[in-house]
């Protein structure tokens, strides 16, 4: 990943790079010299990770942190448009988005976040740390808000939120290895987690009330593909009435039965 010091106000687009920073005020910078060259609008999301030291032994160590970091905004850059800006300061990504409004924004949010739940659920095991929680909101300006300052406070207010369970139990831990392995053998994903809510254009196609018939909890959306959380990925009854009802392909992606049923209770 291709990381520069941001020099401002003489700001200097990188092509698909993400640029540290030294504080929030350089994002306000950053914003206002967007302004200022004549853009009509302009989005904005945050995106906040945090770790927990307690996840493994080594997390705290602030290398291990960046380089976890730049895995994950690596991958996200991919999915903004070259002439859009993300910004790195400590564990938050800042992502400009020059031309768009809070209708952009929120679609782009969308693509953000399944991504980024994908990465976390499929990172590396020993050189990735994952997030204990993550959060994303956007805003835009000149609507909703008239002000850079506005609009920086209110991409805040998180649209998303994702935590990690507390640590598990030994029995919890011998589960969670076994349903790894079976994920492994089957070459699907396994989930440990689901995220508590569904995207919008993901309920389009299941609704809570298809979820719960076919206890199966939908994670994401890519173009034609839908993905599902089961316990059981081989259910095909399930998996051929999905398709019948969306129209689209159905990746299964394996998840523990508790997890599930945590995750349709609250599929509201």
């Amino acid at each position: 990943m291709c990381k520069k010091a941001l020099s401002l106000p003489a700001f200097s687009l990188i092509e698909y790079s993400v640029t540290s920073i030294n504080s929030v005020q350089d994002v306000t910078t950053a914003m206002q010299h967007l302004i200022a060259g004549a853009t009509s609008s302009l989005a904005l999301i945050i995106l906040p990770l945090h770790f927990d030291s307690r996840d493994r032994a080594h997390s705290a160590d602030t290398a291990h942190i960046q380089q976890s970091i730049q895995y994950y905004a690596e991958h996200l850059r991919k999915l903004v448009r070259k002439s859009d800006q993300v910004l790195l300061h400590e564990t938050t990504l800042y992502i400009l988005l020059p031309k768009a409004d809070m209708h952009g924004a929120a679609i782009v949010q969308e693509r953000l976040w399944e991504e980024l739940l994908w990465r976390v659920h499929n990172a590396p095991e020993i050189e990735i740390l994952r997030p204990a929680v993550m959060a994303i909101g956007h805003s835009a300006y000149p609507h909703p808000t008239s002000d850079i300052h506005s609009c920086i406070l209110a991409a805040r207010n998180s649209h998303l939120l994702f935590e990690v369970q507390p640590t598990q139990s030994h029995s919890a831990t011998i589960e969670h290895e076994e349903l790894s392995q079976q994920a492994r053998q089957l070459g699907i994903p396994y989930l440990s987690l689901l995220p508590r809510k569904v995207p919008a254009r993901v309920l389009q196609v299941v609704p809570p009330q298809l979820a719960q018939e076919l206890h199966c909890y939908p994670v994401g959306r890519e173009r034609n593909t839908l993905t599902v959380a089961m316990i059981n990925p081989h259910d095909n009854q399930a998996l051929t009435r999905l398709q019948q009802v969306t129209g689209l392909q159905i990746f299964p992606v394996i998840v523990s039965p508790q997890e599930l049923q945590t995750a349709l209770d609250r599929f509201i």
